[in-house]
């Protein structure tokens, strides 16, 4: 289960309130009048941004983050609509007014843009539909654009950095079109990060492997070792990679480098083109 938006945007608020009228009631305790005044003039404006945050925030959300409460196929679900620059939906299990289901159920992808799809004076269609079960496979997949938009399967390895660097602009990504290239890439970065997660996840692409398919590598870095990775999809009109993560609440402050496994066909564009192709994050 995770948090809704609603409930964490409250508390924090309320944690912030709190906070607040603690301040102000220190202030008589201050004995010069110009701090004094300094001191009031700084909570009040302290107020007023807990105040457009705290309720403007919460109460009229943009169409960047907004949460709905729909029903599919005689199932409910929170629908999280993120709409910044490119409009996707996901959807939970609905519990209660406090928590979903952690697990994505339903993805829709809708392109380019900035809107919400699920208000009435919308009217956006899919690009792409993806349904999972409870632990998060894969079970039917739906493209009104053939071959534009699609969802590829991933392995999400942690690779614990060693030492600095080379390249410290994330995300960085590779292109790996042989056993051989796989190997190389490893003893080339095996001193610069942990890769024994990632030798044990890349065992099975052997030369049988690389025959049809190929692989692309994501390399990112999270400010928090909480933060996980949920699907990876590719839209091959947009040049587009978009990468679907979570960051549970309460999440750690410790910084946390990923590998990102993406299996793709010999033909897909990225492998030649990776400079063209956009990394955008979706929550």
């Amino acid at each position: 289960m995770i948090f809704r938006r609603v409930p964490v945007f409250v508390c924090a608020g309320l944690i912030c309130l709190g906070t607040i009228i603690g301040l102000f009631q220190l202030v008589p305790l201050i004995r010069k009048k110009a701090e004094k005044i300094i001191a009031c003039i700084v909570l009040v404006l302290l107020s007023l941004w807990v105040a457009y945050f705290g309720v403007l925030k919460v109460s009229f959300p943009t169409s960047g983050y907004t949460e709905h409460i729909v029903e599919k196929d005689g199932e409910k679900y929170v629908a999280t609509v993120y709409g910044h620059l490119h409009t996707y939906v996901h959807y939970h299990d609905y519990i209660n007014y406090v928590v979903c289901g952690k697990q994505v159920r339903i993805s829709e992808d809708y392109g380019k843009g900035s809107f919400d799809p699920l208000t009435d004076d919308n009217n956006h269609p899919v690009l792409r539909r993806t349904a999972y079960d409870k632990e998060g496979n894969e079970i039917q997949s739906e493209n009104s654009v053939a071959d534009e938009s699609y969802v590829i399967p991933c392995q999400y390895v942690k690779a614990f950095l060693l030492k600095r660097s080379p390249n410290e602009e994330y995300p960085q990504v590779v292109s790996i079109g042989s056993a051989g290239e796989l190997s190389e890439y490893i003893e080339k970065n095996e001193d610069v990060y942990d890769l024994s997660e990632f030798k044990s996840a890349a065992a099975k692409y052997n030369n049988d492997y690389f025959n049809n398919k190929s692989l692309v590598l994501i390399l990112t870095r999270e400010g928090s070792g909480s933060t996980y990775y949920q699907s990876v999809s590719i839209n091959r009109k947009d040049k587009e990679v978009a990468i679907l993560r979570a960051t549970p609440v309460p999440f750690t402050e410790d910084l946390a480098y990923w590998h990102i496994i993406a299996e793709v066909e010999k033909d897909e564009p990225i492998l030649t083109n990776s400079d063209d192709y956009n990394i955008l994050f979706t929550e």
